[in-house]
């Protein structure tokens, strides 16, 4: 019985960790600078703290891939492990079994993680920072070998592309900062106003 327990509690503590990895993982890669930026007002300071994990997406990715990697195999090792102790007529048959149903039980956990984060990706990025922050710093040594640089130095990647109302977002933070007079934010509106002006 302890036995039981003791595989029970390291999946559910192993499958709580894949779900917050699948989580950082939909979010950080669907977030914009530009919808962060928009999130001061709510989060304040803890949008730039995810705006410079931005600046890291390389070796964000790479430490968010290598967790999930990990948590999964450690999942279905337990899983192997429980069913191999036990007294079973066809073991193998039992454990490819108890494989199928783990790995659909976590299929289904992360496909709902995933359409959950979808639904406010800039706040759960926020949120999960300091999550990602102590993963990157736990698992940098095993990174070495890769190679991975932070990318700090180089410009922010951003996944998806940037939008016309992403822009305007930026412009209006920049305004509201002092960055723009509203004379300059107004020209820049009117350039975007501009591909719906038609010329004769």
């Amino acid at each position: 019985m302890t036995d039981l327990l003791i595989a029970v509690g390291g999946i559910i503590l192993l499958l709580a960790l894949d779900l917050i990895g699948i989580a950082a993982r939909t979010s950080f890669l669907q977030i914009t600078q530009a919808r962060l930026l928009m999130q001061r007002e709510e989060f304040g300071a803890r949008v730039h703290n995810t705006l410079g994990l931005l600046g890291r997406l390389p070796r964000l990715r790479a430490s968010l891939n290598l967790l999930l990697v990990l948590t999964r195999f450690l999942i279905a090792g337990i899983s192997l492990l429980f069913i191999f102790t036990r007294p079973v007529t066809y073991p193998w048959l039992a454990a490819g079994l108890g494989l199928f149903v783990t790995a659909l039980l976590v299929f289904w956990l992360e496909w709902a993680v995933e359409r959950l984060v979808t639904r406010n990706t800039d706040a759960w990025a926020i949120r999960l920072t300091g999550f990602v922050r102590l993963l990157m710093v736990l698992v940098g040594l095993l990174l070495v070998p890769l190679a991975i640089s932070d990318g700090s130095p180089g410009p922010v990647e951003v996944a998806g592309g940037v939008t016309e109302d992403d822009l305007k977002s930026l412009v209006d933070a920049g305004q509201e900062e002092g960055v723009f007079e509203k004379a300059e934010q107004q020209m820049i509106y009117s350039i975007f106003e501009l591909s719906d002006t038609v010329a004769r």
